[in-house]
């Protein structure tokens, strides 16, 4: 008996740390409680769905897992204008748009699992930030202005993935694993210049590519940084 109490209370904690956050229709800031249906600001270990326009305002803002729902926006009220960044320490799910502020603020995210894109994405940077594995998937082109990795860790294209507009930017000669039958496409775009971040075209620098799929290159894009192990390179 005693042992199913402890079970029970176990759980119980379990469920209060890894609760589930959902914000009103109307959104607002992260920080503010009325954002939030309960009035609970979500916090690294709270799983966290997005059904309005969320402001990301604070340099103390997390979650675990996060998903954006269609129709819902993730952007940035950051004061400094390479932005504070958010930290997703679980899985990204992104089925609206992710953004930067209209007013010119960027918006910077650290995520630290898998990540899936079925929507608009087109904030400043992305770090991907896990110490193991992570996964890019999904049905929408990535088109964020730079994407970089931090630690030792290898990412995998885990369907068909496009990158629009994006320098990959791999700093210590991570793995991008491409399965045979998988592609992965890069475009250029002169849309994303802003003030200090001007590449004259956009790059995948120090990045090698494996796992036998195809990598599919249009325009202006440069991959004379990159390395390719078993990976047919295609050039349009």
């Amino acid at each position: 008996m005693k042992k199913h109490i402890l079970l029970i209370i176990a759980f119980v904690s379990v469920s209060l740390t890894y609760g589930q956050i959902t914000s009103t229709t109307a959104g607002g800031n992260w920080s503010n409680p009325s954002t939030w249906v309960g009035g609970k600001v979500p916090n690294a270990q709270t799983d966290v769905v997005i059904n309005g326009t969320v402001v990301h305002n604070n340099k103390e803002d997390a979650c675990r897992n996060l998903t954006i729902k269609k129709g819902a926006v993730l952007t940035t009220l950051s004061p400094q204008m390479n932005g504070y960044v958010l930290k997703v320490h679980g899985d990204l799910i992104n089925n609206g748009t992710i953004r930067n502020n209209e007013k010119g603020n960027w918006l910077q995210l650290f995520l630290y699992k898998n990540v899936v894109n079925n929507g608009v994405w087109t904030n400043y940077g992305v770090a991907l930030a896990g110490n193991s594995e992570q996964t890019l998937s999904g049905t929408r082109p990535f088109s964020p202005y730079f994407i970089q990795t931090i630690n030792a860790n290898n990412i995998l294209a885990g369907s068909n993935l496009t990158f629009h507009g994006t320098t990959l930017l791999f700093y210590k000669k991570n793995k991008f694993i491409i399965q045979p039958g998988k592609m992965v496409t890069f475009s250029f775009s002169d849309t994303h210049k802003r003030g200090d971040f001007m590449p004259p075209t956009n790059t995948a620098q120090n990045v090698k590519f494996t796992g036998g799929g195809k990598v599919l290159v249009k325009g202006n894009y440069n991959v004379s940084g990159a390395v390719f192990d078993g990976v047919k390179l295609v050039k349009e």
